[in-house]
């Protein structure tokens, strides 16, 4: 119930942590497609512990022994 929520609400920023680590992987992905596809403009911050989610993300923090933590671009796999 709560992504359709977030399909109606069409939110400025969207923040997931574990948000669909209850089904499956080709449920999760066409979720994440379907929020990518249908909320272009939203900035999707998102927390999960699959890998197949990689490939809908394009950056990731990093600690950089400062304090700080920089937004790395993710290199894409050819």
């Amino acid at each position: 119930m709560a992504f359709v929520r977030i399909l109606l609400r069409r939110p400025k920023w969207l923040f997931l942590d574990e948000a669909s680590s209850a089904l499956d992987e080709p449920s999760e992905q066409a979720l994440y497609r379907l929020i990518r596809e249908r909320l272009p403009e939203t900035a999707l911050a998102s927390i999960g512990h699959r890998g197949t989610l990689r490939v809908f993300r394009n950056r990731q923090p990093r600690l950089d022994g400062e304090g700080g933590f920089p937004l790395a671009p993710i290199a894409v796999a050819a």
